[in-house]
């Protein structure tokens, strides 16, 4: 028998575009989304690489506005330089005709959010707690003592899933010995980073250092009409002696002072820019992973009318930047399979579809994080020497072009 409710226990990325795919395969279905957070104009954290794959699955989801919203954000490239800004390696390259698979929709998490949120039934403010499973249907339980039924439910609640926690505790969210903290401030004039330029005119930014210490930067357009430069140092823990900083008045001066040490001075310039307001997420901030599991552990337990998608099961460093990507795929293959007349054979299918395209960009974002904080001389150079020649084997391949 065909589903008639759906439940989706979290508004983020994966949770909204599934909630639209599955409207679009089965338009008298009821699909209702379940936020923690209170209100849509929550801050949302800073901002999102949405690749092709993304983009494609939120033109099958056909998302209202999407070109509106992605064609004012595109990069084409995602370039790695050390500290001095030497480049080492590249996906992609400037914008070229026909050159699109390494298209890139640099996206503020709100920006995205009101994009996705729009014709979708979403209850804020409803903080999940557990759930109880029966033979036809599945009740959802609330921190404010209120339950909903519904014939399936998703558990789409991120990396701090409590559905996962239930349905899946062999799935472990850990930290990776990785800090990161990062700020967000008006683009400046291009002309106070010219060699910066050279690739943030069209790419997202990698430069580390053999300190331990990396930056990610990248501009995009803000909903204001301006635009908007982010920053994020991470750094492996071993590669700081003393204490972080408590307050983030000190923790704003240490950063200043570690970009200054370990980076090129155009990055120091502009994280001189920078206020303690300008400070995204609170404050520093561990980087987790879950567990690499080679074989999917849902497939080993019995279940039949809750799943997950996105982080809920497979959250990952940032990388490589398929968090999203990943979610956003996950979310199309979930909803053909919630919308077939047999989704319960079906089911068995889409998680080992999921957990073996999760599992794989779990293990290689972890293997990217540690490549990208290499600590010593010694394997920092190798790290540089095996980009070099990677970017070789790309640029023979066609994938990065200058």
């Amino acid at each position: 028998m065909s589903l008639q409710s759906i439940v989706i226990v979290g508004g983020g990325i994966g949770g909204l575009n599934l909630a639209h795919a599955l409207v679009k395969y089965n338009p008298s279905l009821s699909v209702t989304v379940y936020e923690q957070i209170k209100s849509p104009n929550h801050q949302q954290g800073w901002h999102l690489g949405i690749n092709s794959q993304g983009l494609d699955a939120m033109k099958e989801a056909e998302i209202p506005d999407l070109d509106k919203a992605t064609d004012k954000n595109m990069v084409s490239a995602f370039v790695c330089v050390d500290q001095n800004l030497n480049e080492l390696l590249r996906f992609g390259g400037p914008m070229k005709q026909g050159k699109s698979d390494s298209a890139l929709a640099i996206l503020h998490r709100r920006t995205l959010h009101k994009l996705l949120a729009k014709n979708v039934n979403v209850v804020y403010g409803k903080r999940f707690t557990r759930y109880e499973e029966h033979d036809d249907h599945v009740d959802v339980h609330f921190e404010d003592g209120s339950k909903v039924s519904a014939d399936f439910v998703v558990g789409a609640d991120g990396c701090w899933s409590l559905i996962r926690k239930q349905l899946a505790p062999s799935i472990r969210y850990t930290p990776v010995g990785v800090t990161q903290v990062g700020v967000m401030f008006p683009a400046p004039d291009p002309s106070a980073m010219p060699t910066l330029m050279t690739w943030l005119d069209f790419a997202m930014l990698r430069s580390s250092s053999p300190s331990g210490f990396s930056i990610l930067s990248g501009i995009a357009a803000n909903d204001d009409g301006g635009k908007d430069m982010f920053i994020g140092i991470s750094w492996v823990d071993n590669a700081i002696k003393e204490m972080l900083p408590e307050s983030n008045q000190e923790v704003h001066q240490w950063m200043k002072q570690i970009v200054k040490t370990h980076f090129h001075p155009e990055f120091s310039a502009l994280v001189d820019m920078t206020t303690v307001d300008h400070i995204v997420l609170g404050g520093p901030r561990k980087v987790h992973s879950t567990n690499y599991q080679e074989h999917c552990p849902l497939l080993n337990i019995k279940h039949k009318r809750v799943t997950l998608i996105g982080d809920a099961a497979h959250a990952m460093t940032t990388n490589k930047g398929m968090g999203a990507n990943t979610a956003l795929m996950d979310s199309i293959d979930l909803a053909k399979t919630l919308t077939s007349s047999d989704w319960e054979g079906g089911l068995a299918d889409y998680e080992s579809t999921m957990w073996k395209r999760g599992s794989f960009e779990v293990k290689d974002s972890l293997r990217n994080t540690f490549r990208n904080h290499s600590t010593g001389p010694v394997n920092f150079a190798m790290s540089k020497v095996f980009m070099k020649c990677f970017n070789q084997v790309l640029v023979w391949k066609g994938i990065s072009y200058y």
